[in-house]
């Protein structure tokens, strides 16, 4: 069976420098699933004190682009920019928190 394939996003809105998961929720989503491959963008994590190394041992360190073209799930903090939804493809899905103004 194909693992899943788990890209984590460095944000490029300006102003954003959270991370959506920590590299301890990673290494808890490994405990958890045995058929996932988790994909963490370069510096994705250093605004909020998490830097590469502390992704290296559960996740493949790769660029935004990388996540795109390969991921079968995207995961980020804020929504998608537009240049962000260009590059997203067919049956890719993304998880992201939409703030709405109520």
């Amino acid at each position: 069976m194909e693992k899943l394939k788990i890209g984590i996003l460095k944000e490029v809105k300006a102003g954003e420098g959270r991370v959506i998961l920590t590299p301890e929720e990673v290494k808890k989503l490994y405990s958890i699933f045995s058929n996932i491959e988790i994909y963490v963008s370069k510096g994705a994590g250093e605004q909020a004190g998490y830097y590469d190394s502390n992704y290296s041992d559960q996740a493949h360190i790769v660029d935004n682009n990388f996540i795109w073209e390969n991921c079968d799930l995207v995961l980020k903090v804020k929504e998608p920019l537009p240049e962000e939804i260009k590059k997203a493809k067919f049956g890719q899905r993304i998880v992201a928190f939409i703030h709405t103004p109520c």
